[in-house]
């Protein structure tokens, strides 16, 4: 009678190491879904974080120029101050007359 009653319960082990099986794959499907997304999420970052530094360097770059350009225009108008500045010494001072009404 014991042989039956084990009999009996077979199906029921079937049925639990099924119900078992079917959670473990449920479980390795929700960490496999978890890992893409979190893959994913890191690609779009990294994308964004591309697109923001190439825009970056597209904006920064003429100003860069520029910032040489200016540089080098300050550079010779300092230049030319020192000159002017030498020219004036050389040439002694000269009284600049201001018009206070008096003319």
């Amino acid at each position: 009678m014991e042989n039956t009653n084990e009999i009996f319960k077979l199906p029921e082990y079937f049925a639990l190491i099924s119900s078992l099986i079917t959670l473990g794959i449920m479980i390795w499907t929700r960490f496999d879904e978890s890992r893409k997304a979190k893959r994913e999420a890191q690609k779009s970052e990294n994308e964004a974080a591309d697109t923001i530094s190439d825009a970056a360097i597209t904006l920064v770059s003429p100003l860069n120029q520029r910032i040489r350009e200016l540089a080098e225009e300050n550079l010779k108008l300092k230049k030319h101050i020192k000159l002017l500045e030498k020219q004036v010494r050389q040439a002694g001072e000269i009284p600049v007359s201001q018009p206070n009404g008096d003319a």
